[in-house]
């Protein structure tokens, strides 16, 4: 498929408006679709290890897409086990 290898050049006139539109259509498709199974992972791991319900697990799971961070700290340690979200408590420094 030659999505991005198809772009006019400098000097070239500019792209039909159908044809912006198909691209316009086709990138937003694409992030949408990052967006969704990113949410989608990040539910999944919320409802399976921290045993959040799906409200709560879509809660959390958009806060931390939207770069806000959990919150609400992580209630079992395989929710905390990842290089993300280790952190240095002060008993064990």
């Amino acid at each position: 498929m030659d999505l991005f290898s198809s772009f006019e050049r400098r000097g070239e006139p500019l792209a039909p408006r159908w044809l912006f539109a198909r691209r316009l259509v086709i990138n937003v498709g694409l992030a949408l679709a990052l967006i969704g199974v990113s949410l989608l992972t990040g539910m999944l791991g919320y409802h399976y290890f921290e045993g959040s319900g799906w409200i709560d697990a879509f809660d959390q799971a958009a806060m931390i897409i939207g770069g806000m961070g959990p919150y609400s700290e992580p209630k079992s340690d395989a929710a905390s086990s990842s290089p993300a979200s280790t952190r240095c408590i002060p008993d064990s420094c």
